[in-house]
This record gives C-alpha cells, structure tokens and sequence, in this order.
C-alpha cells in the first residue's frame, strides 16, 4: 500500500521535473522530448506501452549522435529551448518552443493519437448518441482540452513532421497540413506464446472480450451492450474501468445474464490469462485511436480482433473489420463470427498472434523510429 502511494506521489512529482542527458552521453548535439519523465523514475512500473515507447525514442536519439534531456509535456518548469538541435513532444510545452528553439533545429510533433479535433468531434458525436437514449448523468475525461486551438495547430503547422503512433485513420486526419506524416506504431505487452492456449473452440467462439482503456463511451462499449442484449446465446466479457455514472447509466445491460464485468485486470495476470484461454474474440468500437494496444494485448494472446479502422491496429485477413460504428453493424460482425469454422478460427488466432510477435515489439517501434528520424535528416540536409 505504502509503495503505490509512494508511486502516485512520484508521478504528481514526475510532471515538474526534467531528466538531464538520460543516456549520460557526451555528444555535442542536444534533444529535448517533450512526453513524460515516468520511465525514468525508481519504482514506476510499465503500466502502459509508452512508458515503453518513451525509452525507445531516448535510445533512438542517442543513436543518432543526441545528448537527450526529457521533460513532461505539460511542464510548468521553465525550459531552455534555444540550447536544442531537435526538439520531438507535443502539449504547451511544445508549443512553448517553436517561438523560442534555436534557429535550423528540428522540430517534430508527436502525435499519440488521431489530430484532436477530429478526435474531439467523433467524441462529441459519441456522446450525442448517449444522452439522447440515456439522459444521465457519466462523466468525461476524454475531450482533449487546449486553451488555445490555434496553439496547437502552430505546433503542428510549424513542426518539421509529425510523427504517428496511429495507423493509416489517424495519419489522414493530418492531411490537412503540408507537413510528411511518418508512422511509429506501438509496442504491445506479449507474456503468452501461442502455445500456452489451449482452447475448446466450438466453445470459446461463442465468448468475446471487450478490454479498453478509460472511456467507456469513446470506446463504444455501450454500442458493444446494446449488440449483445440481442445476442443471448453469445457471452461478453469486459475488462476495464468506466467513468463515473457509466455503469449506473447501463444498470439494464450489465444486469444482462450474457454480460460480464471484470473491471481492471493485469495483462500480466492468471486471471486475464483465464479469460483469453474461454475466448475466441475481441470486440473494439472506439470512435477514434492512435493504435490500440487494448487491441493488440488481446492479439497477443491469440484473440481475433473485431474492429473498426479507427484502433489504428492492421488486422490484415485475419482480422474482422467493422463497416461502421454501430450496435447493429458490432451485431452482425458478432454472429458471423460465431459462426466460423473450428479450423478457420484457429487460424485467424494463430496470426493475430503471430502480427503481435512480428510486428509490434520494442525492435519494430525503434526500427519505426530510426527510418523517420533518418529520412527527416536526410530530407532537411537536401533542402539546406
């Protein structure tokens, strides 16, 4: 107890802080990540995937001959940005930089998601969906807030690129700004091998996991709810923790006998391991992602994804793609699933595992990394 308490106050602590030459290099040039301090904290575990993708930037940029300092990306510290070659982050921040970097740096957005007032109005979409068959009450903590969005539009205007944790969605919201867009990807937890599993298929076919993150709107998990109160034979099991109100506002749903709720689980965990091993698929509805490692978690142990291209995640043929976002689209795509063959299944779970494996590992992010950090430079030397 003593330790998790002493974990938050690092983190509130975390946020004002900046770590120095974090690779303790000697190299001339100098860059400045605007994103988090977290992974360079004692005692602060990889709860999340970029912690793990912080550490593989700092890396990358050493390799390239940097001297790297980290900051937060909403640091109320005052910040010498004039001393930098390359500053990479996103946030005030950021913003803070462009007017004040040193004059032929590189400035590069990082963006962690889709551009955010496309990701603002699919929410609010989302949310006028809601409240229109459910007028109560659940709060929101999803709405990316900026004082000024004209800030963030210069940040993203003014930058040298933008690079992408998203998939292909997310990149295109960008196309707006004449700026090249390249991809990173993520980098998903994978404790399991495939052979770990051992399922009954002709049972776990008819079992489907919805993890997300917070927001359980944003995420379509009551578009999910309406989809399986039509489908009493088929089970769903859900993993996560809703915002305030959700749960009382779809009391109906969850009273549901085919509906379960597990709140949080550990990824890491014999109990999510249990769960993975009764289920064939994952069900994803989120209106807007950068690329979803609740998705590719859930691939990582050999679950098919059922989902629409906003998860960010390449699903290739084996993957079940969403032709909108709705509860009658999600019901469809789920009693056709059920209905594969034992074979055609086990198939589909071999690969969405073998993506994971192949495709979204710390090497693949860096790799990612390196090849837009060298066509950046390479690009800026042409046109000096």
């Amino acid at each position: 107890m003593k330790i998790k308490v002493f974990e938050k106050f690092l983190k509130r602590v975390a946020k004002d802080l900046i770590f120095y030459n974090v690779k303790k290099r000697k190299e001339k040039k100098k860059a400045l990540l605007l994103y988090s301090t977290q992974p360079f904290f004692p005692f602060c575990k990889p709860h999340h995937t970029n912690n793990l993708e912080i550490i593989s930037i700092v890396d990358s940029l050493s390799d390239f001959g940097f001297c790297v300092d980290v900051a937060f990306y909403d640091s109320r510290r005052r910040l010498h940005y004039s001393k930098y070659d390359l500053i990479i982050g996103f946030g005030d921040s950021y913003t803070r930089s462009l007017g004040k970097c040193k004059k032929g740096s590189i400035k590069i957005y990082l963006s962690t998601g889709s551009y955010f007032l496309e990701a603002n109005k699919n929410e609010i979409e989302r949310w006028r969906q809601v409240y229109r068959n459910k007028p109560l009450f659940i709060s929101n903590d999803r709405i990316e807030l900026t004082s000024n969005p004209l800030n963030t539009f210069r940040s993203i205007f003014f930058s040298d690129a933008i690079f992408c944790d998203g998939g292909q969605w997310a990149m295109e919201t960008f196309s707006f700004v004449n700026r090249p867009v390249f991809y990173l990807g993520a980098i998903a937890f994978q404790r399991f091998s495939f052979q770990d599993f051992h399922r009954n298929l002709s049972e776990s076919k008819k079992n489907f996991i919805c993890m997300v993150g917070k927001g359980f709107v944003h995420k379509g998990v009551d578009l999910i709810l309406e989809a399986f109160a039509h489908l009493e034979d088929l089970n769903l099991f859900i993993i996560g923790s809703p915002e305030k109100g959700f749960l009382e506002a779809f009391e109906n749903e969850f009273s549901l006998k085919n509906v379960h709720f597990l709140g949080f689980l550990d990824p890491n965990s014999n109990s999510f391991f249990e769960i993975c091993q009764k289920c064939s698929f994952s069900i994803n509805a989120s209106c807007s992602e950068g690329c979803s490692t609740s998705v590719l978690t859930t691939m990582g142990a050999g679950i098919v994804p059922i989902l629409s291209e906003r998860e960010g995640v390449e699903a290739d043929d084996f993957g079940i793609l969403l032709d909108n976002i709705s509860a009658d689209e999600i019901e469809k795509k789920v009693l056709w699933s059920s209905s594969l063959k034992d074979e055609d299944v086990f198939e589909r779970s071999k690969k969405a595992w073998l993506k994971v494996s192949s495709s979204y590992r710390k090497e693949n992010y860096a790799e990612n990394f390196r090849k837009a950090i060298s066509n950046l430079l390479e690009s800026k030397l042409s046109n000096n």
